[in-house]
């Protein structure tokens, strides 16, 4: 990513120079990183930021009300040029119980845009995230109850879940006493919890859930222990 930002930045500074050196105008402007998918946020994730290189004047609008971008506008000066601005997206939560997506509108000498989607679930990386969709269904509309998080684990075996939460005060909670995690309160940021669970003493799998929630909203995680040897 380094090495493609500087090739940008380098492609720059020659564009600004052939701004100042030749007869003829250029212009572009693009975001930075790229991201072909849009903006992917989560329903606690009320920020995230983007840089937006350009060699024109341009504002800044979002397509939605729950989704705002700061700054809004830059006029190119011939005193004071700045090549590139952090753009700051703020969301509010989603308790929407769905995706929702919006867009940033780039107006410039080349309009651009992008894609911000924010899930209706919060931001588990373990278990992977699995979903159970058809082909109707509106992925820009995808409800939360579609994705589900699924752990298998040994009837002998502690296990473990990773997760972001963007907001102090998150919890999580077990319907089993026999699947208890070490940590039940968090700040914000990623959180590698172990979960210990007492040996299955049944010829059956068991199942509990845990519920994470954060900002009001809650993702249930799914541990089926298998039944002992």
């Amino acid at each position: 990513m380094k090495k493609t930002l500087f090739s940008l930045l380098a492609s720059l500074t020659l564009l600004v120079a052939s701004c100042n050196n030749d007869p003829y105008e250029v212009h572009q402007s693009f975001f930075f990183p790229q991201k072909p998918e849009g903006m992917i946020t989560y329903a606690d994730q009320t920020m995230d930021t983007i840089r937006l290189y350009s060699l024109d004047t341009w504002t800044a609008s979002t397509s939605q009300s729950w989704c705002s971008v700061s700054p809004d506008k830059y006029q190119i000066r011939n005193d004071s040029l700045v090549l590139n601005t952090l753009m700051t997206i703020t969301n509010e939560v989603n308790t929407s119980g769905a995706r929702r997506v919006g867009y940033i509108q780039v107006k410039t000498f080349t309009d651009l845009g992008m894609r911000v989607v924010q899930n209706g679930w919060l931001n588990i990386s373990s278990p992977e995230p699995m979903y159970s969709t058809t082909p109707e269904d509106n992925m820009d509309n995808l409800p939360a109850n579609k994705v589900y998080f699924l752990l298998n684990a040994q009837a002998k075996t502690d296990t473990a879940i990773v997760f972001t939460v963007y907001q102090d005060n998150a919890t999580l909670s077990s319907s089993e006493t026999w699947a208890v995690p070490e940590t039940t309160t968090f700040s914000a940021g990623r959180h590698n919890v172990r979960i210990s669970l007492e040996p299955n003493p049944t010829t059956s799998s068991r199942t509990a859930t845990l519920t994470l929630t954060s900002a009001g909203v809650n993702t249930p995680i799914s541990i089926i222990q298998s039944a002992k040897e």
